[in-house]
């Protein structure tokens, strides 16, 4: 199983990756993403990786636990399965008013963690807010409202195995308040 991460990783990464075990998504938008030309590369590697990293019942998966120990297996996974290829950026200006107006006036950021899944077709669904912590004004609800905005335009590569699709429905991320234009 080590053999096959560690072939997986010299062929797949172009560029280093974050380091958090818990998180699909890491704090820097900039690292989430899979460049174009790795696309093909990820995709092929998937069902060899699939048993490693994924534990399926049906067509509906979660991401395995990994220990600190194993961090490089699980970075590997993250990259493989629940890593965007594409992720637009939002500002300020498309928010609500409300939003809009906390962000402005508030001078330390919120961060909160949530749960989210990635669907059969690719797309961001089911986020929760899990807590809140930080200095700044935002409530479960706006950091809800907020985070649901951002990632609407988020797109992964559908996990597609001999021709049956799978979605993902552990993952977890951390977001940030007020965003910076």
């Amino acid at each position: 199983m080590f053999r096959i991460l560690i072939v997986l990783t010299a062929l797949i990464y172009s560029h280093s990756l974050f380091a958090e075990n818990v998180r699909c998504m890491g704090k820097d938008p900039k690292s989430w993403i899979i460049p174009f030309q790795t696309i093909k590369q990820v995709v092929k590697h998937r069902s060899n990786a699939m048993d490693i990293c994924l534990s399926c019942e049906g067509d509906s998966c979660s991401m395995k636990s990994w220990s600190e120990e194993q961090i490089k297996d699980f970075n590997v996974c993250k990259r493989l399965f629940t890593t965007p290829v594409y992720l637009r950026a939002n500002s300020m200006s498309e928010l609500p008013p409300k939003l809009k107006r906390i962000g402005k006036e508030s001078r330390n950021s919120t961060y909160f963690y949530y749960n989210y899944s990635i669907s059969k077709e690719g797309r961001v669904s089911d986020i929760k807010v899990t807590s809140i912590f930080g200095a700044g004004r935002l409530s479960k609800k706006e950091a809800l409202q907020l985070w649901t905005i951002v990632t609407e335009d988020t797109f992964y590569e559908p996990i597609e195995i001999e021709g049956k699709r799978y979605e993902i429905n552990n993952c977890k991320g951390v977001g940030w308040f007020p965003l910076r234009n």
